[in-house]
């Protein structure tokens, strides 16, 4: 796969991007105050069943990928860290504990298949936990970050 879409879901933000697999390098993105705080407060003011609350995220998300370059975007799967694996997110997922292993077999993850309310294969990704923090958001990038010798990383956040 060439390409996928990277979204940061976190609390006051809403990140998407188009991202090349092989150099990394973001071809089109959306980033808007649409965080999960705001996007959470629309879904409760539909009153809608509880039942129905990962179309209504779903359906968000479609509706910026629509937004992106067509002949791009077409087929590829969303990979979503930040608050979207929270409690008022698409889905709860537990934390991941702390060591993390960087292959990835230890992801706490869950898959939504393509359908109607998201043209795309969906993979939620949930924060990790250390014994005394947790940390779901901006840290979590770090994972992507590649390091040769020794790095200072700083993420301030939204």
């Amino acid at each position: 796969m060439k390409n996928i879409l990277s979204c940061d879901w976190g609390t006051s933000a809403f990140r998407l991007r188009i991202v090349n697999v092989d150099d990394k390098k973001v071809l089109d993105e959306i980033i808007s105050d649409n965080g999960m705080n705001a996007i959470h407060n629309e879904w409760i003011a539909t009153r809608k069943d509880e039942s129905e609350r990962l179309n209504f995220y779903r359906n968000f998300i479609q509706s910026n990928i629509d937004k992106m370059r067509a002949n791009v975007v077409q087929g590829l799967p969303v990979i979503i860290s930040g608050m979207a694996s929270s409690s008022i997110g698409m889905k709860e997922l537990s934390y991941a504990k702390t060591p993390f292993g960087l292959s990835g077999d230890d992801l706490i993850t869950e898959s939504f298949i393509a359908d109607e309310f998201c043209t795309h294969d969906i993979l939620l990704v949930s924060g990790l936990q250390t014994t005394n923090d947790v940390m779901r958001g901006e840290e979590t990038l770090l994972l992507g970050c590649e390091v040769k010798d020794e790095a200072l990383a700083i993420f301030p956040g939204t």
